[in-house]
């Protein structure tokens, strides 16, 4: 897609969320920058996704997310929490 679309930095963000394996209790993510690279891998709790629910509320603290990875570039950061 990058290829046809030149995007530049920032224009185009992919967050990838890997399933959640069998008989473990967190799931692992990427986020990548289309036109740069990765910016950054973790995980996240399932117990922590399911006591947050689906719905956004401002009022309810973001998602713990375990940062195990992060690129080093001048990307904006990025918040994997919402």
């Amino acid at each position: 897609m990058q290829e046809r679309c030149g995007f530049g930095t920032g224009e185009l963000r992919v967050v990838v969320l890997k399933s959640q394996p069998i008989q473990r209790q967190r799931r692992h993510y990427r986020i990548v920058d289309a036109a740069t690279g990765p910016i950054e891998g973790g995980y996240v709790n399932v117990s922590d996704m399911i006591a947050r629910r689906h719905w956004r509320d401002d009022n309810r603290p973001a998602i713990p997310v375990q940062l195990v990875d992060r690129a080093a570039q001048a990307a904006a950061p990025v918040t994997a929490h919402e």
